[in-house]
C-alpha cells in the first residue's frame, strides 16, 4: 500500500474512532473531523457536504451554505461530479426550506445536469423528486406528479424502498390537495406500510399527519387527532422541530373546525413561534393566515386584517403565488365585514388576477 494512503487510512481510522467515542452533538463532532482531516480530496468534500446537510436539519442557514459552497468549490477543483452535484442538492433544499422556489429549482436543476453526466441513477431520481417538490409549491400539481412518477420509477429499478416510499407519499398530498381523499389515503397506507418496514421514524410521523389529514377533510375529527397525536409525540422524541410545528397546527385546524377557537389559538401560536425560530416563511405564512382567520370568526377585524397582511407580506417576498392570491382574498373579506366595499373589490380582483 502506498504510504500516503496508508497515512490517510491511519488518520481516518482515528477520526472515526474518536468521532464514535466522543460525548458530543453529530454537528460538532464533524466539525471536529473538518478541524482535524485537512487534505483536500473527495473525503473533505464528502464530509463538508454531510455538515452542511446536518445543519440543514437545524435550520443554520449560514452554516448549511458556508459548508455547501466549500465542498462545491474543492469538488469543483477536484473534478468531482458526484460531490459537486450533492453540493448544489444540499443549496437546493436550503433554498426550498426557505420558501425561495425559483432559487430552489436553479439548484436541482444543476445537481440533475450533473448526475445525468456521470449516470448516476439514485442521485437523478433524488433530483427529480426535489424538483417535482418545487412545483407542488408553486401549486403546479400536473408537472409535480411527472417528476414524482419519474422519480419512483428509477427507486423501483434500485430497489430503494425508502425513495418509493417518499414518492407515494408526495403524491399522495397532490391527491389530498385535489380532494380526492380516497387516492389520498391509498397513498399514505402504501407510504406508511413502507415506512414501517424500514423503521423509518420521520417518514411514520409524516404519514401519520397525513392520514390525519384525510380524516379532518372527511369530518372524522376524532379519528383526524388521534393520529395527529401519534405524529407529534414521535416527533417531540426525536426533537423534530418542523414536524412538531406541524402536528401543532394540524391540532389547532381541529379545534378550529370544532368551534373551540381558544385552544386552536393556542396551538397556531405554538406552531407560529417553533416556525419563525427555523425561519420556514411558508410555514409561517400558512400559520399566520390561519390564527387571522381565527380573529376573523371571533369578529375581532382589526387583528385578523393584521395577521392577513403580515401572511400576503411573506408570501410576496416568496413568490407564492398560491398565498398571495389567498391572503388578497381573506383581506377583501374583512374590508367587506366593516362595511368598506371599494377595497373588498379591489382585493377580489387582484385574487382572481392572480388565481
Amino acid at each position: 500500500m502506498n504510504k500516503s494512503i496508508l497515512t490517510i487510512t491511519i488518520i481516518i481510522s482515528i477520526f472515526i474512532t474518536q468521532y464514535l467515542n466522543a460525548q458530543i452533538s453529530k454537528t460538532d463532532s464533524l466539525e471536529n473531523l473538518l478541524q482535524n482531516y485537512t487534505f483536500e480530496d473527495t473525503i473533505r468534500v464528502n464530509l463538508l457536504n454531510e455538515t452542511a446537510s446536518n445543519y440543514l436539519k437545524t435550520d443554520n442557514s449560514e452554516e448549511v451554505l458556508k459548508h455547501a459552497e466549500e465542498a462545491e468549490k474543492l469538488a469543483v477543483k477536484l473534478n468531482y461530479e458526484k460531490g459537486e452535484a450533492e453540493s448544489l442538492k444540499i443549496k437546493g433544499n436550503h433554498y426550498r426550506r426557505k420558501g425561495n422556489y425559483n432559487k430552489a429549482n436553479e439548484y436541482y436543476q444543476k445537481s440533475l445536469k450533473k448526475v445525468e453526466q456521470i449516470g448516476y441513477r439514485k442521485g437523478i431520481a433524488i433530483c427529480l423528486n426535489n424538483i417535482g417538490l418545487v412545483y407542488f409549491y408553486k401549486a403546479d400539481y400536473f408537472n409535480a406528479i411527472d417528476y414524482y412518477k419519474k422519480s419512483i420509477e428509477i427507486r423501483k429499478e434500485l430497489g430503494d424502498k425508502n425513495g418509493i416510499s417518499v414518492g407515494l407519499n408526495n403524491i399522495g398530498v397532490i391527491y389530498k390537495k385535489q380532494g380526492d381523499y380516497f387516492k389520498a389515503l391509498e397513498y399514505f397506507l402504501k407510504t406508511l406500510k413502507i415506512a414501517e418496514e424500514l423503521g423509518n421514524i420521520y417518514m411514520i410521523a409524516g404519514s401519520f399527519n397525513n392520514i390525519g389529514n384525510i380524516y379532518k377533510n372527511q369530518g372524522d375529527y376524532f379519528k383526524a387527532l388521534e393520529y395527529f397525536q401519534k405524529s407529534l409525540k414521535i416527533t417531540q422524541d426525536i426533537g423534530d422541530k418542523r414536524g412538531v410545528s406541524m402536528s401543532f397546527n394540524n391540532i389547532g385546524n381541529i379545534y378550529k373546525n370544532q368551534g373551540d377557537y381558544f385552544k386552536a389559538l393556542e396551538y397556531y401560536k405554538k406552531s407560529l413561534k417553533i416556525k419563525q425560530e427555523i425561519g420556514d416563511k411558508l410555514g409561517i405564512s400558512a400559520t399566520l393566515g390561519n390564527i387571522g382567520e381565527i380573529y376573523y370568526r371571533q369578529s375581532n377585524y382589526f387583528k385578523a386584517l393584521d395577521n392577513y397582511q403580515k401572511a400576503l407580506k411573506i408570501n410576496q417576498d416568496i413568490g407564492n403565488r398560491k398565498g398571495i392570491s389567498w391572503s388578497y382574498q381573506k383581506i377583501g373579506e374583512v374590508y367587506l365585514k366593516t362595511k368598506q366595499y371599494k377595497t373588498a373589490l379591489d382585493y377580489s380582483v387582484k385574487s382572481l388576477k392572480i388565481a
